[in-house]
């Protein structure tokens, strides 16, 4: 099953370079240590992505409106009581990582609530295996595409679901536990 996805990745990134008209390339993978105390869970990570945040944070500043920024600076100057555990911990660890206010690690995690256009794929092929597969149609996709990551996520030294996601977001947007199901979160826009 494993070696299905990773030949479908690989038809789909064939694809995408085709069709973006530049390079694809491939996420880097990382280790996340869920018996780690959560500040510390994703410092490895951030590490190497620190020469990124400005611009990220421009890009940020530059698609979502403008003063969404005032309003996650009051979430996360009371991060506690709006967002729940682990995930509290881990963006604190994050915005000390990347020297970075909690308000602007809360708008990082709250972008895609309010930018995305995502869409995902299920088949099943001939023989029974499952496929599943998605998109991420940020409009800051030339940028996201350097900060996106494949996380696995251990416990006792055992993966116990692995996902994609983007440098900076706690949570996943796409996940699997391995040989038992995969998740995708997607928006989709009610137009009438």
């Amino acid at each position: 099953m494993q070696a299905v996805a990773f030949l479908f990745s690989l038809v789909c990134l064939h694809f995408l370079q085709d069709a973006c008209g530049h390079d694809a390339q491939v996420a880097k993978r990382y280790t996340v240590n869920l018996d780690v105390e959560p500040e510390k869970r994703w410092v490895h990570v951030a590490k190497d992505y620190t020469a990124f945040i400005p611009e990220l944070r421009d890009a940020l500043l530059h698609y979502l409106p403008k003063d969404l920024l005032g309003v996650a600076e009051i979430v996360g100057a009371a991060l506690d009581s709006y967002i729940p555990q682990p995930y509290a911990r881990e963006m604190k660890g994050l915005s000390s990582a990347f020297n970075i206010s909690l308000g602007e690690t809360v708008l990082l995690n709250i972008a895609y609530d309010i930018s995305a256009f995502c869409t995902s794929i299920v088949a099943q092929t001939e023989n029974g295996t499952i496929i599943h597969g998605r998109n991420l149609d940020y409009s800051m996709a030339s940028f996201l595409r350097n900060i996106t990551v494949v996380v696995d996520f251990q416990s006792k030294g055992k993966t116990v679901y692995t996902g994609t996601t983007y440098v900076g977001y706690v949570g996943l947007l796409t996940g699997q536990r391995p040989n038992t199901f995969t998740v995708s979160l997607d928006e989709r826009s009610l137009d009438t």
